[in-house]
């Protein structure tokens, strides 16, 4: 306890020491203490996901690349040369090489009897007597020479400069340089990586000429203007070369953590649930704020899991195509309606059509309708206008598809560069239908449509023949439920249809074994992924197989298993493949090979099957405008939520 006296002392020391500070003199001014600077918040990092509809097996670019591969490939290795419609892109390249520019040049080569060259119509042949070539100086169709076997004769070698931007580096940090472009092509080239030749084997030569720039030497003959082909993509000759081409195939440094220079660097793969990748900081875009998240992650979705639903909950920022089943179109749309989940849907490149069997392999010694051969029911424009005007595609495509899909013009969507304008669609119309039959010779005697027509005076059709055909498709889905559609039609407008669902591995068994393929058919719906060189490959006369050719065509694998022929048609496809350096010229005669597919009918085209790619509803960035089928190749670019304001 303190003492009485003790506290007074302390209370009058106090009462001092306030006076004092108070005397003019002893006032003591505080030390002020800064207050602390403001500091800017740490911004929280940020990773888009991107959920799949399967697990890749290998993410080597010569390895068994799937479709998700190439997704996630998007993401490690990007910018390099690619074809967007008609022109080229290249972000690692200094610019696309030119003819104007001299990046691209000609050197004439001495060839002689027995060289291996490539022949007008880009064909790696030896030269001899009778082929087709361009001379030294020649790169269009009009110059092109048949080679007599005995004149001195000069080719060119096409030669291409690419150059590399500078200050490209791999995401260790290494330089990426022209080596490691040339080091893709010593491992493309190798017998054990399981990529297709047709570019390696009209090479000559391809090498580095300094730090950043290869070039690529064709073979005497060779002129294109599809450089795309002859650039390799780099590969991280640093780290891979410690590995065989054939060791590359397994080795997981290379299928499952591969280096590259794109946005992203791999950070880890958890097996069955997904792949988490890093930001960049070596990534060439970097500079612009490239790209927008830190983090990105690939979810592999199961098959029991809604995509709308991992949508809505946040678990997936965008869904791709591989894991939206179309059965989802309708639930999509409502979805879009309410502004809940944002989704393009597009035609994608899966072309479904009817095939006519024009030209049934037993043509091939002769037709003899009053024999064995079946008779030639589709030689007819009319008929096979009338076969067209029968089915209600655009019906099909709003029951099926939900108006969702395209009905093709020919084998590319009507976007395409190759496609020329003016083209229609014949529209459903039994009443059409039913007067091109009769004019055609084949008449409903009994007016009655559940019974076949009969033929009078059809073209290369014998009197009395009743209008009853086979239709091949498959036994199960959507193609089989419209299978059985068309054939209903059909029989409206007095065409008896015999439906022989199959499974996929008869209905697409190869010739001569296969009922279709082996050109032993009346109609049978297909789909096939196509691109520009489709009609050119299955409509070309040079291209039906037959046992005199060993079922492969002329020089394009024998595709045109419907039998059809067209000398136009043939002119223009060899006009496409001589264009050389000039690209109009390919580009008129492309537009019309596929006006000739339109109003000639070798088949009915039914549609383009519908894609489906889902994104959160506050989701920008994205820069795809139909273009370019690789949807995710900007994904650098993307963003979500109030950054895209």
């Amino acid at each position: 306890m303190s003492h009485p006296k003790s506290l007074i002392l302390i209370f009058i020391f106090l009462i001092i020491s306030l006076l004092i500070g108070c005397i003019p003199g002893f006032l003591i001014k505080p030390t002020a203490t800064p207050l602390p600077p403001t500091l800017t918040p740490t911004p929280m990092p940020r990773t888009l996901t991107i959920c799949l509809g399967q697990e890749p097996d290998s993410l080597y670019p010569y390895g068994t690349v799937s479709p998700v591969s190439q997704i996630i490939l998007n993401a490690i290795f990007n910018g390099s040369l690619n074809r967007v419609g008609d022109h080229l892109t290249t972000a690692i390249l200094e610019k696309v090489p030119g003819v104007e520019s001299g990046e691209v040049t000609l050197e004439p080569a001495n060839v002689n009897n027995g060289d291996e060259v490539v022949d007008a119509d880009g064909n790696l042949v030896s030269l001899t007597t009778g082929v087709n070539v361009f001379p030294h100086g020649c790169t269009s169709a009009e110059c092109v020479l048949v080679w007599d076997g005995a004149s001195p004769l000069q080719m060119d070698k096409l030669k291409i400069n690419f150059r590399l931007k500078a200050g490209l580096k791999w995401s260790d940090g290494q330089p990426l340089t022209a080596a490691d472009s040339v080091y893709s092509f010593q491992v493309a080239s190798d017998p054990s990586s399981p990529v297709l030749k047709n570019e390696i084997d009209l090479t000559s030569s391809y090498t580095a000429l300094d730090e950043l720039t290869v070039q690529w030497l064709g073979k005497p003959g060779l002129i294109t203007t599809f450089m795309e082909k002859f650039f390799w993509l780099p590969l991280p000759q640093h780290l891979w070369n410690r590995f065989t081409p054939e060791q590359m195939l397994t080795a997981e440094d290379v299928t499952k953590r591969p280096v590259g220079w794109g946005p992203y660097v791999i950070q880890s793969w958890t097996p069955g649930k997904s792949i988490r990748l890093a930001k960049n900081p070596n990534y060439f875009l970097a500079a612009e704020g490239l790209p927008k998240f830190d983090f990105l992650e690939f979810v592999f979705l199961n098959k029991n899991e809604d995509p709308l639903a991992v949508i809505k909950t946040g678990k997936c920022d965008f869904v791709d195509k591989s894991a939206v089943s179309l059965d989802l179109l309708p639930t999509v749309l409502e979805s879009q309606t309410s502004k809940q989940v944002k989704a393009i849907i597009q035609p994608n490149l899966e072309w479904e059509f009817l095939a006519l069997g024009i030209k049934p392999v037993s043509y091939d010694d002769s037709y003899y309708p009053y024999g064995i051969d079946r008779s030639a029911f589709f030689d007819d424009l009319r008929t096979r206008q009338a076969i067209a005007s029968c089915i209600d595609r655009q019906g099909i495509i709003k029951d099926y598809f939900f108006g969702q899909a395209e009905i093709p013009l020919s084998s590319l969507p009507s976007t395409d560069p190759l496609m020329p304008s003016g083209l229609s669609i014949i529209p459903y119309d039994p009443a059409k239908a039913d007067q091109l039959l009769t004019e055609a010779g084949w008449l409903d005697y009994d007016k009655n449509p559940a019974t076949a027509r009969v033929s009078f005076n059809v073209k290369n059709v014998p009197n009395g023949i009743s209008f009853s055909l086979n239709l091949f498709t498959a036994d199960s889905g959507i193609p089989r439920q419209i299978a059985e559609r068309i054939a209903a039609s059909l029989v409206q407008c007095g065409i008896q249809v015999n439906l022989i669902p199959s499974s996929l591995k008869e209905l697409y068994k190869e010739a001569p074994d296969g009922l279709v393929f082996g050109r032993k058919f009346d109609l049978a719906q297909l789909s096939m992924q196509t691109d520009e060189q489709t009609n050119c490959l299955l409509f070309n006369s040079k291209e039906i197989p037959t046992q005199l050719n060993f079922w492969m065509g002329k020089t394009s694998g024998g595709a045109n298993f419907t039998g059809y022929s067209n000398s136009s048609l043939d002119t223009a496809c060899q006009a496409a493949g001589r264009s050389g350096l000039n690209s109009q010229v390919y580009k008129t005669n492309q537009q019309q090979v596929n006006q000739i597919i339109n109003q000639e009918l070798p088949v009915i085209p039914l549609y383009f099957q519908p894609e489906i790619y889902l994104f959160r509803s506050d989701f920008c960035g994205n820069k795809w405008d139909g273009s370019n089928e690789n949807i995710l190749a900007d994904l650098d670019t993307w963003e979500y939520g109030s950054s895209c304001q």
